[in-house]
């Protein structure tokens, strides 16, 4: 299990500067069906580390510091027009197989580098840093190394629950049930040779 250290927001936090950042993406948390204005979709997140932009916090009574993260939020799916297809096409450097898109595992992104575009969103009284883009490193760009305890979180796996931050833990517990698969009909089962089912 990692050891994440977790930056409490306070009234002088300053967010990620606006504009193109090198990146690397070390955690990977999937939240499981999640109830939206749009209906109910499987959500995840990820998180990168920006190593040029650093922060001190505090680890276990300690001041230490450390590149800056953001995270990002994606509907889990590689339908043409979703945004993590987009991203990830654009982060690639080209599009999906036909392979690919029966089944991509989104652990494969940690430790991967891209550039981020972020710019800046005020609400109320704050502002939030939020990814407009990803993209793929320039040729003979150098790939930064996280330093963060990478994340892989997902409801069949969730080891590193105590690693995310709190927030995280509250949308992961309010997660939805899946639908359960329809019962097949009866006409559906043929039991005539005993020896042909698949254990």
């Amino acid at each position: 299990m990692g050891s994440i250290a977790r930056q409490k927001l306070s009234s002088d936090f300053q967010p990620l500067d606006e504009g193109t950042h090198l990146a690397v993406c070390n955690g990977v948390v999937d939240i499981g069906l999640q109830e939206t204005p749009w209906g109910n979709k499987e959500q995840v997140w990820l998180r990168f580390e920006v190593p040029d932009e650093r922060i001190s916090f505090n680890r276990d009574g300690e001041e230490v510091e450390g590149p800056q993260i953001i995270w990002t939020r994606y509907n889990k799916t590689l339908t043409k027009k979703a945004n993590l297809r987009k991203d990830l096409d654009a982060w690639r450097g080209r599009d999906f197989t036909a392979e690919e898109l029966e089944g991509f595992d989104l652990f494969n992104l940690i430790g991967k580098p891209c550039l981020i575009t972020v710019v800046h969103n005020q609400t109320d009284d704050r502002t939030y840093a939020n990814i407009a883009g990803i993209a793929k490193i320039l040729k003979n760009q150098e790939v930064p190394v996280w330093e963060l305890d990478a994340i892989r979180f997902s409801p069949d796996d969730t080891d590193q629950y105590d690693d995310l931050p709190e927030w995280l833990q509250e949308r992961f517990d309010a997660r939805l049930e899946p639908p359960k698969p329809e019962a097949k009909a009866d006409d559906d089962f043929k039991d005539d040779d005993p020896d042909d089912i698949d254990w």
